[in-house]
């Protein structure tokens, strides 16, 4: 189990990869908030995700990542779905013996198409490296590594990662199955009565949806008005509190609800919301 006070000094402490180094105080509080911070801090800097069980080898790469400037979330394998909805720059999953399930763990953290997914690992078993590659890592490294190897290695991912996926500041996107919306660089991530009204309401293409009709695909017949209106109002509260600003839920009176998009680029919404989570 990785210590959080650990990864603290190990994030204010490491340079160029090696333990020991020293630098300022600003940079080591800098380094110390970002460590403990639950979601990516800084949206203009980059954010890499260690998944991994094992400490020594989560540290070189910490240590690597906090060399170039870029912030570390260590992460557990077992707390891999609870922290899907975040967006981060690179996953790198640390693997270490014959039985970290790699296959399956990279299948999980290929899900969103906007990230990369690097395995470093001291497995060297060749079909254990396809089996990676195949179940959606983009690279795999082994352990031990050469410092230098390894960020130019993670750099080149960071740098596929921003031209395949960095959207324009007037795109809507989503990720049905991270229940998350987005506009450019910004985006919300909601709970699934949340995503359930949003999927249906871009999916009538901006017409409005009778509110009968939204509360029987969401709840079926035990569906009301007031618990769907409170859902309206979480929704705006979401969207509006990740300044996603020009996607709007509009009260039809005497009808239901409809979905607006003012002065967006929409082309990449329809026919792509079905997640199957509208129970």
């Amino acid at each position: 189990m990785l210590d959080k006070d650990r990864l603290l000094r190990i994030n204010a402490q490491v340079i160029d990869g090696r333990p020991g180094g020293r630098i300022s105080t600003a940079s080591r509080e800098d380094a110390a908030l970002h460590t403990i911070r639950p979601l990516r801090g800084d949206p203009h800097r980059v954010s890499v995700a260690i998944l991994t069980d094992a400490s020594d080898l989560a540290e070189s790469i910490i240590g690597v990542v906090s060399s170039m400037g870029w912030e570390s979330v260590p992460i557990q394998t077992a707390d891999l779905t609870a922290s899907a909805s975040h967006i981060w720059d690179l996953i790198v999953v640390a693997a270490v013996g014959e039985t970290f399930p790699i296959p399956s763990i990279c299948a999980q953290a290929s899900r969103n198409t906007r990230q990369r997914v690097m395995v470093v690992s001291n497995n060297q078993d060749p079909q254990r490296i396809a089996d990676a590659l195949n179940s959606g890592a983009d690279d795999y490294l082994i352990a031990p590594f050469d410092a230098d190897e390894c960020r130019a290695r993670m750099r080149m991912l960071v740098k596929r990662s921003g031209q395949r996926s960095k959207p324009h500041d007037k795109l809507v996107w989503i990720e049905p199955l991270l229940r998350t919306i987005g506009i450019g660089s910004r985006h919300a991530t909601l709970s699934t009565r949340e995503w359930a009204l949003l999927s249906i309401l871009i999916d009538a293409r901006q017409e409005p949806v009778p509110a009968a009709t939204i509360e029987e695909q969401i709840w079926g017949a035990t569906g009301r008005q007031s618990t769907l209106a409170s859902v309206v109002s979480r929704v705006r509260d979401r969207l509006q509190s990740r300044h996603l600003t020009g996607i709007e839920i509009v009260t039809v009176r005497g009808t239901g609800y409809s979905i607006r998009f003012d002065d967006l680029d929409t082309s990449q919404l329809h026919g792509s919301t079905s997640n199957d989570q509208h129970s």
